[in-house]
C-alpha cells in the first residue's frame, strides 16, 4: 500500500516524537499563513482578505496555486490597525 507524503511525515513524527520539522519545507511554510489561518487568527472574512490585497494593504503571495500570507506581513498589518480605547 502506498502512503502519501503527508502520511509518511506524520508517521515519522510519531515514531521519533520529534517536534523539529522533518522536512526543510515545513520550516519554510511556518513563515506563511494560509488564507484560512489568517482569517481565523485575525477574525476577518476571506472576502476582506482579498479586498485588502486589492487595495495594497496586505501582500498575498502565490506559491504554486496556493495563496499565502507572510507572518511578518500579517503582523505588520495587525499593528497598523487603529487602537480604540
Amino acid at each position: 500500500m502506498a502512503f502519501s507524503l503527508l502520511q509518511r511525515c506524520f508517521a515519522t513524527r510519531i515514531h521519533l516524537k520529534n517536534e523539529q520539522p522533518f522536512h526543510p519545507w515545513e520550516t519554510a511554510m511556518r513563515e506563511f499563513l494560509t488564507i484560512r489561518e489568517f482569517s481565523e487568527t485575525y477574525n476577518v472574512s476571506v472576502a476582506t482578505i482579498y479586498r485588502l490585497r486589492e487595495r495594497g494593504e496586505l501582500a498575498v503571495v502565490k506559491i504554486g496555486r496556493a495563496s499565502r500570507i507572510r507572518r511578518t506581513d500579517a503582523e505588520r498589518w495587525a499593528k497598523s490597525l487603529p487602537v480604540h480605547q
